[in-house]
């Protein structure tokens, strides 16, 4: 049980967005340096992506508060594939499970915060990581605030160019519930299909 249990699979209610990777694709957003990755797994913390408007960092304990208000929210919520924190201690538990699949190398979560005040935003990370395979699932929410200001397909393409990069990623898999249009639209606007 609790805040990180898996919903069961949505299998008739999502099928994936895959995002090949393209020879040429863009890495310029990413600053991992060479010598934090090695045959593509992450040594030590997660590299700060920058973005125009929106990075990416590892999630803080100061993050407790904004990300518990956010996913308070059940429309923030409905489309998650595990059940939402019940408390600001339930994401405190969620961000030292963060660290403790990072240094697994089995998902790395993401804050997704702003560039100008570095404020939590929502979450993105990679999940069921397969470096034999080259592929991962990717994976995004917001807080509400955040919807329509294109928050969402920046971070997913910061992500992206660091997965196909650095990582040496070959696929990137999406779960998204057929009702979830934003976030299917903010993966066809980065060239999912």
């Amino acid at each position: 049980g609790g805040p990180l249990s898996p919903a069961p699979p949505l299998q008739s209610l999502a099928h994936p967005v895959l995002l090949p990777s393209t020879s040429g694709h863009p890495h310029s957003l990413s600053n991992a340096p060479a010598e934090e990755l090695s045959n593509g797994v992450m040594q030590g913390s997660l590299s700060v992506l920058m973005g125009r408007r929106v990075l990416l960092r590892e999630p803080r304990e100061d993050d407790v508060v904004p990300l518990f208000e956010y996913s308070s929210d059940p429309d923030v919520t409905r489309f998650l594939a595990f059940a939402p924190p019940a408390s600001p201690d339930d994401t405190l538990y969620f961000i030292a499970k963060c660290r403790e699949h990072r240094e697994q190398d089995r998902e790395y979560v993401y804050v997704i915060g702003g560039v100008a005040d570095d404020r939590a935003m929502g979450i993105i990370g990679l999940r069921h990581i397969d470096q034999p395979m080259r592929t991962a699932q990717v994976g995004t929410w917001l807080g509400r605030t955040f919807w329509g200001t294109g928050a969402n397909v920046e971070a997913k393409q910061l992500l992206l160019d660091f997965s196909f990069g650095p990582l040496s990623l070959h696929r990137i898999e999406a779960r998204i519930a057929v009702d979830n249009h934003r976030s299917r639209r903010a993966f066809e606007r980065i060239g999912g299909r």
